[in-house]
């Protein structure tokens, strides 16, 4: 029922400068001189938007024994459990993270209020004993294997079946960004934290009953970005800024080019044909990344970043993709001082 790839291609060619959001004239600026550091302790807040559609149950990399939709499951337990740890302070735990979770396919939902919890959470309140032990996959233990792991959502909770409604997702996440989810005026989460980060998992491009929805998408995306301005309490003079996007792509094809927050020089030499098409116009909803995040990935992943990479992912490996997003979350006190 999923879109095949060459459904995509010919309706891009006619979309791809219009649609572009560096050339529809969405804010995508992610400078160096736009950083600064949040005042106070807040926490940050991580949105999940995970694409929920039936080619998700495809083989993960040509894998028989695993679904792109048990990989993607995975790495949300596992960051669930790795957030909880970093939680941990000699003082007891630390709010340190607000997670959210929206699920997409023929229409989205929120994840979070499905099993009874609310719109976003505290992870210290889903702590390792609120999750039940299931055997799952996993990529904690620096591989993708099965696992005993602690379970909040399982893979059945994170499928919602049906075409690519990427647009109604990244809907679903500007209503849950722009509500003051602690219901606290003097705090007003996530409206005075550091900058959102939205990690987007996708194995394909929007879609319903093979109409193409780029268009939508863009438009999707636009208003998240114009509506969700956030550092209410930012220093005088200080814009306020808009949550960063990592796209995240997987692939049911084992062998594919992995590319890895590429600059705009890199992304046409690393792949070609149709992929490079669909590549292209994710790279071009995906943000930069901000200074601080290159200098932690190059530390902890050992990897060289340009300073003009971008936040997106394509086809890594589970486990790198694992680590990757994981070290993402970690940056919790910048702030990005964006087009006002």
């Amino acid at each position: 029922m999923e879109e095949s790839l060459h459904l995509v291609i010919n309706h891009m060619e006619m979309l791809f400068n219009a649609t572009s959001p560096r050339r529809a004239g969405i804010p995508m600026a992610r400078r160096r001189e736009d950083f600064i550091r949040a005042e106070g302790d807040f926490p940050i807040c991580i949105v999940f938007l995970v694409d929920g559609s039936n080619s998700m149950l495809e083989p993960y990399k040509g894998r028989e024994d695993v679904t792109k939709a048990e990989v993607a499951s995975g790495i949300v337990n596992d960051l669930i459990l790795e957030m909880n740890e970093n939680c941990k302070t000699a003082f007891g735990l630390s709010p340190r993270y607000l997670l959210g979770i929206i699920i997409y396919g023929d229409d989205a939902v929120n994840a979070c209020t499905q099993k009874g919890l609310a719109e976003m959470v505290q992870v210290t309140t889903i702590g390792p004993d609120d999750g039940q032990m299931k055997v799952r996959w996993s990529m904690g233990g620096g591989a993708l294997e099965k696992d005993h792991a602690a379970t909040w959502f399982d893979v059945q909770e994170l499928h919602h079946g049906g075409w690519t409604r990427m647009d109604l997702g990244f809907d679903a996440v500007r209503a849950l960004l722009t509500k003051n989810v602690l219901g606290k005026e003097e705090f007003n989460f996530p409206l005075n934290s550091s900058f959102p980060i939205i990690i987007h998992i996708t194995d394909g491009a929007p879609a319903y009953k093979k109409e193409m929805y780029f268009e939508e998408t863009v438009d999707a995306i636009k208003r998240l970005r114009d509506e969700c301005r956030f550092g209410k309490n930012l220093p005088p003079k200080t814009k306020k800024w808009a949550p960063l996007i990592c796209n995240v792509y997987m692939d049911k094809e084992e062998g594919g080019e992995e590319i890895i927050f590429p600059s705009a020089a890199a992304l046409p030499q690393r792949l070609t044909g149709d992929k490079a098409k669909l590549a292209n116009w994710l790279y071009e909803i995906s943000d930069l990344l901000p200074i601080q995040m290159q200098a932690m990935m190059q530390k902890k992943v050992e990897m060289e970043i340009n300073e003009q990479a971008v936040a997106f992912i394509w086809d890594a490996n589970a486990a790198q993709l694992f680590d990757l997003i994981l070290w993402m979350t970690r940056i919790s006190t910048v702030v990005h001082d964006g087009p006002a």
